[in-house]
């Protein structure tokens, strides 16, 4: 196998899955689809691995969210999981858009200023 290959000489899809599953069950699902969307799932192996070692810096509860929004976008890609983490994008859905206000700046105006 050529050098640039032998990252993956020790993995198979069970085991990602395997590690996957510790995370839960939408983490699971979501490294299945992404084995699943390759020909050969040789070559998803190292975005999978991207996305499980991104576990190790965020907690299971923020991975589950993020890994079940991609699904149900049809999201799957590993950039999609890194930039949502990153940007906590997972957190806005849970606020009530009501409780959400403008931060203070004097160029922004009010709706008095709107008739």
């Amino acid at each position: 196998m050529p050098q640039d290959h032998q990252l993956v000489a020790g993995w198979n899809p069970h085991r990602l899955i395997s590690w996957a599953e510790k995370m839960g069950g939408s983490v699971k699902e979501f490294i299945q689809l992404m084995l699943d969307k390759r020909e050969h799932p040789q070559q998803a192996f190292k975005a999978c691995l991207g996305v499980l070692n991104l576990g190790k810096k965020y907690d299971d509860q923020a991975m589950q969210l993020v890994c079940k929004k991609a699904i149900e976008i049809n999201s799957i890609s590993q950039r999609f999981i890194a930039n949502s983490l990153k940007n906590r994008t997972y957190k806005i859905e849970d606020e009530d858009p009501g409780n959400m206000k403008l931060p203070f700046h004097e160029n922004i105006r009010g709706k008095e200023n709107y008739k």
